[in-house]
């Protein structure tokens, strides 16, 4: 029955309205009981909530590859580079300093 009940429903996330109503048209329509209805209810919410990180993971590894292939580069990377290029300006001051010295 758990079978065909995830077939009929889709594997959808679900709202918490949307579980409420369900609990009761289970209750009502397929006269299960409050305590099997929300078992079934609880089990369709783990299972779409796995499916909604697994679409997640999904998706940032898709990104990630797309990011790659294109060449983008991420904050991080941006982040590292304006370190590196700020001790290089401060390397290049100092050498400035030095050789205008040098020159009077």
């Amino acid at each position: 029955m758990r079978k065909a009940f995830y077939l009929g429903l889709g594997g959808f996330s679900v709202t918490r309205e949307k579980t409420e109503q369900l609990i009761d048209e289970l209750i009502n329509k397929k006269n299960l009981n409050p305590t099997e209805a929300s078992g079934l209810v609880k089990e369709l919410v783990e299972k779409g909530e796995q499916e909604r990180e697994a679409i997640i993971g999904f998706i940032r590894k898709e990104i990630g590859q797309l990011r790659s292939e294109l060449g983008l580069v991420t904050h991080s990377e941006i982040s590292q580079i304006e370190d590196r290029l700020r001790v290089i300006e401060e390397r290049i001051q100092i050498l400035e300093h030095k050789v205008g010295e040098n020159n009077h």
